[in-house]
């Protein structure tokens, strides 16, 4: 290590800072690179096995973080063997001397409700994979536990629906006793059970949450979406703008990711989308996808999806 470090002082170099100060854990408790391997094809521990730190400093993490820092300056990731869009950090402005946990990303279930064009878990159902798991909350505490201390950001999601975890209510008030993180949560919006919305407002369990919602109408939307409900994810949405305002609070953040299809491009809906946010003060995230049916209106990098009023953008 210390001979890398000397020689990213003699030259510039671009890292992925995952690697150095984030850790992702799967449903199956297996910990991965977020960005290298979001599949857990290549877990660097597990927790059910083995403490969240003794993974993080472990061999395979060592291995993974000398394989970058003996990379290019570039995007160039050798554990990916492909460019990767996180792999962009100055050496300087990441601590690799001294790694330490200061992001989780926890996938507390691999579940899901619907039926989304590319994404992996309905095959999985299909075919009864073991990646299909629910993470017990006790390794989750655990895991929270150990990492507390520098603990910045928790993520609730990546595969699987967060809210078909019964028990993600209870957590998310663990997290927020025994820990100052900012939380986040990802969520297709439809199966929030009654009084949920009004818990999280009132009660501020999340800092920031999103609904992936990819259509102003059920027939736009459900062509991603498939056996997704757009009336019961937007009006779930709105619940929580509405309760947050009764309650007065300043959390959560309520954020709508729009991910641009042809099918859902056309200049009525996009203004519908922006008349909507505006009204129910929501932010608009837009992903341009490469996924089919992908946007050729709205192309990443495109000055037409740059341009995009009011807009974040996100690859």
């Amino acid at each position: 290590m210390h001979s890398l470090i000397n020689r990213l002082r003699r030259r510039p170099i671009s890292i992925c800072g995952e690697i150095f100060g984030e850790s992702t854990i799967l449903s199956t408790g297996e910990v991965v690179c977020g960005c290298v391997d979001p599949l857990g094809i290549n877990p660097l521990g597990n927790i059910n096995q083995q403490s969240i730190k003794d993974i993080f400093y472990g061999d395979k993490y060592r291995s993974l973080r000398d394989q970058i820092l003996s990379s290019s300056n570039d995007s160039f990731c050798p554990a990916l063997s492909c460019d990767c869009c996180f792999k962009t950090l100055p050496a300087k402005d990441v601590n690799i001397r001294i790694p330490v946990i200061k992001k989780l990303t926890i996938e507390t279930t691999s579940f899901c409700n619907l039926r989304c064009l590319d994404c992996s878990v309905p095959r999985w159902m299909s075919a009864k994979s073991p990646r299909l798991a629910k993470l017990d909350h006790r390794k989750i505490e655990r895991a929270i536990m150990d990492t507390r201390d520098d603990l910045q950001q928790i993520s609730l999601y990546n595969y699987g629906e967060p809210f078909l975890d019964h028990d993600l209510i209870p957590l998310l008030r663990f997290i927020r006793q025994k820990t100052k993180a900012w939380i986040y949560i990802h969520t297709n919006g439809t199966i929030m059970a009654e009084g949920v919305p009004e818990i999280i407002a009132r009660e501020q369990l999340i800092h920031a949450i999103s609904f992936s919602i990819d259509g102003t109408y059920q027939e736009s939307y459900e062509r991603y979406r498939i056996g997704g409900d757009f009336e019961k994810a937007f009006n779930n949405m709105i619940s929580i703008h509405k309760y947050k305002n009764i309650y007065k609070n300043q959390y959560p953040t309520i954020i709508w990711q729009y991910i641009l299809f042809d099918w859902n491009d056309s200049e009525e809906e996009i203004k519908r989308v922006q008349e909507l946010a505006e009204q129910y003060q929501l932010d608009v995230l837009w992903v341009a996808t490469h996924s089919v049916g992908a946007s050729k209106k709205y192309a990443y990098g495109s000055q037409r999806f740059k341009d995009l009023p009011g807009a974040k953008t996100f690859r």
